[in-house]
């Protein structure tokens, strides 16, 4: 094989591509107009089971996991002494405890509903 048979055209000329009416010939193509695709009533009915399911799904999560943590909540909230209080959104940055008295202790938060 020679390299000058590379660059060569293996198909043969078009010879609609030099016409210049061709253009014409596309502006006056008619698009067709397609009617709106009528929604089968069981494809509505599919789509409202599955978000049906997906939020029965949720809720019994977020059943199943406050079913586990509630028990471990009462028991924390009794040993910390009620830290959920009414009191608990007061800022204690002028506490005059003794620094004998001051405790330090980490906080993990759960988001039990994932948002």
């Amino acid at each position: 094989m020679r390299d000058d048979d590379i660059q060569e055209t293996m198909y043969p000329d078009d010879d609609d591509d030099d016409d210049p009416d061709q253009s014409e010939t596309e502006d006056d193509c008619i698009w067709v107009n397609l009617a709106p695709e009528i929604a089968n009533p069981i494809d509505t009915a599919i789509q409202s089971r599955i978000e049906q399911h997906r939020r029965e799904a949720a809720q019994f999560n977020a059943t199943s996991v406050i079913r586990a943590l509630h028990p471990t909540y009462m028991a924390l909230k009794n040993r910390t002494k009620n830290w959920t209080g009414p009191d608990a959104d007061k800022s204690f940055v002028n506490c005059r405890c003794l620094p004998s008295d001051l405790t330090h202790r980490m906080v993990d938060l759960i988001d039990i509903m994932s948002q």
